[in-house]
C-alpha cells in the first residue's frame, strides 16, 4: 500500500517533469539565431541600469522582469541568454498545465492540455522573446495552482504567486482576473469556497499593486492612446475605466459572463466540435504577422483555451478523442515549425552592420519616432550617433549632418512613409539609396544641394 501510495504521488511529478524537458527541447530550437526585435532591445536596455533605478519604475512596467534579466546580464547578454527565462518559464508553463488539468480533470485532460502546450505556437513564440509575457503567463498558472489542493497553505501560496506575478508585469492582472472569472463560474455550483478563496487571496496582492504600482498601470493604459487607433490598443485605455481596480473588475465580469454562456453552448451536440474547428484554425492563424498587443494578452489566457480545449475532447467527443487530439498535435506542430524556421523578427542587427559597413557615408543615424527603437541599434554595435524623435527639422539644423541613414518600420500594415521624421526626410532631403530587411527598411538621405544665389 505504502509504495502505490508512493507511486502514485510520484508518477504526475515524473510527467510534469517529462512535459517540462519536452517543452524546453523545442523552445530552445534556434532561440538566438534571430535579430533582437525594437522591444527586446529595450529590456536590454532597461536592464543595464542600476538596481535602484530599475526600482524606480522609468518603464511602463513594474521592474521584476527587468531586475531579472539584469541579473541575467552580468553572466551574459547575448540573444541566447536574454531570451533564455522566458524559455525557461514557458516550459515550466506547460508543466503546470499539465498538474492543473490533470488535477482538476483527471490524467487524461492533463496529459493531453500539457501535450498541446509543448507544441503550442504561440507560447514557443514568446518564450523566444525578451519581454515579460512568458513570464507573466508562467506567474498566473503559478498562483492557480496552490488553489487545485486544499492544504492550509494554498492560500497563502498563491497570494505569493500572484504578488510576484504583479511584480513582473502587470497583463498579470488581465489574466488572473480572466482566468478567474472561469474559475469562478466551474466552481460555483460545487464548491463555493473555493470562489470564496479566490477572492480573499486576491485582496492583499492586488491592493498592494494599485497602491505600489497603480501610478505605472495609468501610464501603460494611457501609451496604448499614442499608437495608432486601433480597437485592440484602446482595450484597457477607455474612458470610464479609470484605474487598475476598474480593470479588474471589468474583465472578472467578463469571463464570468463569457464562461456562463460557453458553458451552456458547449453542452449542446455540435457546438464542441464548433469549438474544436475555430480552435484548429487558431492555431494555424497564429503564424500570421502578429498583432503584438492582442497575442501579448492572449498569451496569458492561452492555458485556458488548452484546459478547455482537452476537456472537451474527453468529456463531449470521447470515442473521436484520439484522432481529435492527433488533429491538434498536428496543427500546432505545424504552426510551430513555421514560426521557429520561416518566421522572423525585426532584422535589427542587419541593419545596424549594414550601417556600420557603410558609416562612412552619412555622421547620423535616425531609428524612427520612438526613442527606444535605439536600444536595439545600440545593441549590435551601432557606430553613428543615433537620434529617434518624431521630429528631425531642429536636430539637423543644429547637428548640420552631411547625410543619415534612417530606418523605418515596414511591418506587414506599414504605409510608407511609416513615420513623421521618414515623412519628412522624403520631404525635404534627398534620398539617395533604399534597402529591405525583414520588417524594416534602411534609408540614406542627403541634404538637398544649395540653391545658387
Amino acid at each position: 500500500m505504502s509504495s502505490r501510495v508512493t507511486s502514485a504521488h510520484l508518477r504526475p511529478i515524473v510527467v510534469a517533469l517529462l512535459v517540462f524537458a519536452a517543452a524546453l527541447s523545442i523552445r530552445v530550437v534556434g532561440i538566438g539565431s534571430k535579430s533582437l526585435w525594437g522591444d527586446e532591445g529595450a529590456t536590454f536596455a532597461f536592464a543595464q541600469e542600476s538596481v535602484s533605478e530599475i526600482l524606480d519604475v522609468q518603464d511602463t512596467h513594474p521592474p521584476g522582469y527587468y531586475l531579472l534579466i539584469h541579473a541575467v546580464t552580468r553572466l551574459s547578454a547575448s540573444e541566447t541568454a536574454l531570451r533564455l527565462p522566458s524559455a525557461l518559464a514557458s516550459a515550466a508553463g506547460a508543466a503546470l498545465i499539465y498538474l492543473i488539468g490533470a488535477r482538476l480533470f483527471g490524467p487524461a485532460v492533463g496529459i493531453r492540455a500539457g501535450v498541446l502546450a509543448v507544441v503550442s505556437p504561440l507560447d514557443v513564440w514568446y518564450a523566444q522573446d525578451a519581454r515579460h509575457a512568458a513570464l507573466a503567463a508562467f506567474f498566473v498558472l503559478l498562483a492557480f495552482y496552490p488553489l487545485m489542493h486544499t492544504t492550509p497553505w494554498s492560500g497563502a501560496l498563491s497570494a505569493l504567486a500572484l504578488s510576484l506575478g504583479l511584480f513582473v508585469d502587470y497583463i498579470v492582472l488581465i489574466g488572473w482576473t480572466g482566468i478567474g472569472g472561469a474559475y469562478a463560474v466551474y466552481w460555483w455550483n460545487r464548491d463555493r469556497r473555493r470562489v470564496r478563496q479566490f477572492g480573499v487571496v486576491s485582496v492583499v496582492p492586488l491592493a498592494l499593486f494599485f497602491a505600489i504600482y497603480g501610478a505605472s498601470l495609468e501610464d501603460a493604459m494611457s501609451t496604448l492612446t499614442t499608437y495608432d487607433a486601433d480597437w485592440y490598443r484602446y482595450l484597457f485605455a477607455m474612458p470610464g475605466f479609470g484605474s487598475g481596480l476598474a480593470v479588474a473588475l471589468v474583465t472578472f465580469a467578463l469571463s464570468v459572463a463569457v464562461s456562463w454562456v460557453m458553458a451552456r453552448l458547449l453542452a449542446r451536440p455540435v457546438w464542441p466540435w464548433l469549438a474544436l474547428v475555430g480552435f484548429a484554425a487558431l492555431i494555424l492563424l497564429i503564424p500570421v504577422p502578429r498583432a503584438y498587443s492582442i497575442e501579448k494578452i492572449m498569451v496569458i489566457g492561452w492555458p485556458l483555451l488548452l484546459l478547455t480545449t482537452s476537456w472537451l475532447i474527453v468529456n463531449r467527443v470521447p470515442r473521436q478523442a484520439r484522432p481529435a487530439t492527433a488533429a491538434l498535435v498536428s496543427a500546432s506542430v505545424v504552426a510551430t515549425a513555421i514560426n521557429l524556421f520561416v518566421i522572423e523578427k525585426e532584422d535589427w542587427r542587419s541593419v545596424t552592420a549594414a550601417i556600420n559597413a557603410r558609416s562612412e557615408h552619412a555622421d547620423m543615424a535616425w531609428v524612427g519616432d520612438l526613442p527606444w527603437l535605439a536600444d536595439a541599434y545600440n545593441y549590435y554595435g551601432g557606430r553613428l550617433p543615433v537620434s529617434g524623435v518624431s521630429d528631425p527639422e531642429p536636430v539637423v539644423q543644429t547637428a548640420q549632418p552631411e547625410g543619415v541613414w534612417l530606418v523605418a518600420s515596414r511591418a506587414p500594415r506599414d504605409e510608407a512613409p511609416s513615420l513623421l521624421a521618414e515623412a519628412w526626410f522624403d520631404e525635404n532631403w534627398q534620398l539617395i539609396e533604399e534597402q529591405a530587411f525583414y520588417r524594416l527598411v534602411l534609408k540614406h538621405y542627403r541634404p538637398p544641394p544649395e540653391l545658387p544665389p
